[in-house]
């Protein structure tokens, strides 16, 4: 029986050694599938933020390159209407089409004269081209140069700026024509 004894003691010893190590092998498992599945969790979310970050870039690229279209655009038209340079040639070229494209014999419009000042700064910042002209037309082309100066400087026209400083009509009752002297100013932008 002494024998048998230490023998129980060992296996009891056996069975507890073998219990705690079943018990924290089992605890260590569960924690290692907890983590495991927070890890492929995990996974999941970064390649979904990966994916977004993608479309995101993506829709960020396109809209920098639709930005920088309009921007080009947009720049290239307000150079036309509000430009750098005096150009008169362009200026000059752009107020004969207008004649040209209005001037019937039953509804006159015709410049017979015009001269352009000198250039002056102004305090806004921008530089004003003072042009003198007189203008033989009836009163509805007249009354369309008008609108066609009022709408210069936008973007959809394409025109550039102008305005009406000051004008004087004279009425030919005979033919039903005005001679209108006009002063007008085209805008430049600062050098």
């Amino acid at each position: 029986m002494s024998n048998s004894k230490p023998s129980k003691i060992t296996l009891v010893l056996a069975l507890i050694v073998l219990g705690a190590t079943g018990y924290y092998g089992y605890t260590r498992f569960n924690e290692l599938t907890d983590v495991n599945e927070q890890l492929a969790l995990a996974d999941n979310i970064l390649l979904e933020l990966e994916q977004e970050s993608g479309d995101a870039l993506d829709e960020y690229t396109d809209a920098k390159k639709d930005y920088v279209e309009t921007y080009d655009a947009n720049t290239e038209k307000i150079s036309t209407i509000l430009p750098y340079d005096e150009d008169l040639t362009s200026l000059t070229r752009v107020l004969d089409d207008f004649a040209f494209e209005n001037h019937y014999s039953s509804n006159p419009f015709f410049i017979s004269q015009m001269s352009y000042g000198t250039v002056t700064e102004t305090e806004d910042g921008y530089r004003v081209l003072p042009i003198n002209m007189t203008v033989e037309a009836s009163e509805k082309n007249f009354n369309k140069f008008l609108e066609f100066i009022e709408t210069s400087g936008s973007l959809e026209s394409g025109v550039r700026l102008m305005s009406v400083e000051t004008l004087t009509l004279q009425v030919n009752e005979d033919d039903e024509t005005m001679r209108v002297q006009l002063s007008l100013n085209a805008y430049l932008q600062s050098a």
